[in-house]
């Protein structure tokens, strides 16, 4: 909802409060590729203990194992994973994400619309589109994702600053 440092910041802190907490930490590597900090992404997802949540960590693994490829590459990589699992909703977040800050940005937009179609109540995949969708300029269309959000969850603070 804002700059990509301050949500970085933002999810940093919450990792530093909770490091116990698979999945936030799970969302700060998520975010790490976003912003195209895969080396970061990488170190964090070391440091990960094996178990809960491990499909997550699995698919961001692959993603943050493209980087240092060529763009072409990497995307082609990304898009044999969703060809390979068309209905992983955790998935198309994560690609449809990926490919939106590696300049596919219309073909990450459609892999979140799939994640949202996929998994309705998935709060992560309905942001990810809305801030897809703001950055094409259809602002209606990221209005309607982040009040689906805080229908499900009316304190979620970013939905809020979105």
């Amino acid at each position: 909802a804002g700059s990509v440092e301050e949500g970085l910041s933002f999810l940093e802190r919450s990792v530093a409060a909770r490091p116990d907490d698979v999945d936030a930490r799970l969302d700060l590597v998520e975010a790490y590729l976003a912003a195209g900090r895969p080396e970061a992404a990488r170190g964090l997802l070391g440091s990960l203990p094996e178990g809960g949540s491990a499909e997550r960590g699995r698919v961001l693994a692959v993603v943050a194992s493209t980087a240092g490829q060529s763009r072409a590459d990497a995307q082609a990589a990304v898009e044999r994973l969703v060809a390979a699992n068309p209905t992983d909703a955790p998935l198309l977040r994560i690609a449809g994400a990926y490919l939106a800050s590696s300049g596919a940005v219309e073909r990450g937009r459609e892999l979140l619309r799939n994640a949202v179609r996929a998994d309705p109540r998935a709060v992560n995949s309905r942001l990810a589109l809305a801030t897809v969708e703001s950055q094409l300029g259809d602002l209606g269309a990221a209005e309607i994702q982040l009040k689906a959000i805080l229908e499900r969850e009316p304190a979620h603070q970013p939905a809020h600053l979105g």
